[in-house]
């Protein structure tokens, strides 16, 4: 039986909301992202490939592609090391080339 059909405007506008007050608080804590648009942090850091696997059975690791502006990921202040939501059992580990 398929799904029921969900208006996505009730929270599609709180998303937007969001997104946009992260994106200021990126400008705000992140100075070499001052005056970046979505589209570029989406491009130079978010959007990229990787590989989840477990690591000697003890963690899940997230290990992502390097990309050319990764030499700004050593200018923020804010760990990127680890993701754990509530909901998480325990935290995603994250191995992002900083070199």
């Amino acid at each position: 039986e398929p799904l029921p059909e969900v208006d996505p405007e009730p929270w599609l506008s709180a998303f937007q909301a969001e997104m946009g007050e992260l994106l200021q608080a990126v400008h705000e804590h992140w100075p070499p992202m001052d005056g970046s648009s979505w589209e570029g942090l989406r491009y130079d850091f978010l959007s990229r490939t990787g590989k989840v696997a477990r690591e000697n059975d003890a963690h899940w690791k997230l290990t992502l592609e390097k990309k050319v502006f990764d030499m700004l990921l050593q200018k923020i202040n804010w760990s990127l090391a680890y993701i754990q939501h509530p909901w998480m059992p325990e935290p995603l580990v994250v191995e992002w080339d900083r070199a």
